[in-house]
């Protein structure tokens, strides 16, 4: 979400692409969602998003999350068409 706000605007493509990409994600529970809905409608600041990727970096224990992070990242930058 961070990525998708980089430009100061979510744009539609971009909320879509969020949506399918926390999709593919395991076990999301309720609060997470929620938090999810939470960034949809504002950005994220700086300080919150250095926060969230240590987190990030923190639950990357395998080949496949890594791949998941990366293939996340790449949709995200992709979303908007720039």
């Amino acid at each position: 979400l961070a990525i998708a706000w980089a430009d100061g605007e979510l744009h539609p493509e971009e909320e879509l692409t969020v949506k399918e990409v926390v999709g593919l994600l395991p076990s999301m529970s309720a609060g997470e969602w929620a938090l999810i809905e939470l960034y949809l409608v504002a950005p994220i600041e700086a300080s919150e998003r250095d926060e969230l990727v240590a987190i990030l970096q923190n639950t990357i224990r395998s080949v496949e999350d890594k791949r998941i992070a990366l293939d996340a990242v790449d949709a995200m930058i992709a979303a908007d068409g720039t």
